[in-house]
Parts: structure tokens; C-alpha cells; sequence
């Protein structure tokens, strides 16, 4: 048996960091969608102005969300993290 680190594990589709248009926010999540990842825009605060991230995810294990960001680096040509979401 193994156990599984019970957070999800979330990517962050960045293009140069996070969006301050949530246009364009949506416009790549729209894109990621089409071509079947699991995304959402997520507004978040950043100097005390709202921005909006793009996330794919969740994965429970860090492997295959791995798996999942080198499909969409193959599949878009965008770049990524994985991160730890709450």
C-alpha cells in the first residue's frame, strides 16, 4: 500500500504570470477546453487589484498531473506548473 497526499494538486497555465484582463483569461481557458483539459479561470487578489489565473486540474497525484501538463505543453505549446491547490 501506498498513501495518497490527500491534496489536489492543481496546474497553473501561465502566460508571463496572471492575467490583469479577465478576457483574455477566458480566452485561454476557452482554447484549453477545445482541445480537452480540464480548466478554469480562478480571479485572485494581487496588489490589492483582482487577477485571474488559468488552472487545470485537479489531479490527485503529482504524477499524473505531470502527465497532464507535458499533454497540454505537447497539445498547445504552453507552458506550466503544478502546484498544490487547497
Amino acid at each position: 500500500l501506498h498513501r495518497v497526499d490527500r491534496r489536489q494538486r492543481q496546474m497553473c497555465i501561465r502566460d508571463r504570470g496572471s492575467f490583469s484582463s479577465k478576457a483574455n483569461a477566458e480566452k485561454l481557458n476557452l482554447t484549453l477546453r477545445k482541445s480537452g483539459f480540464p480548466a478554469f479561470v480562478e480571479p485572485i487578489k494581487q496588489n490589492n487589484e483582482v487577477a485571474y489565473r488559468v488552472r487545470v486540474g485537479p489531479e490527485l497525484l503529482r504524477a499524473d498531473a505531470d502527465v497532464l501538463l507535458k499533454k497540454i505543453k505537447e497539445n498547445t505549446k504552453l507552458d506550466g506548473i503544478v502546484l498544490n491547490y487547497p
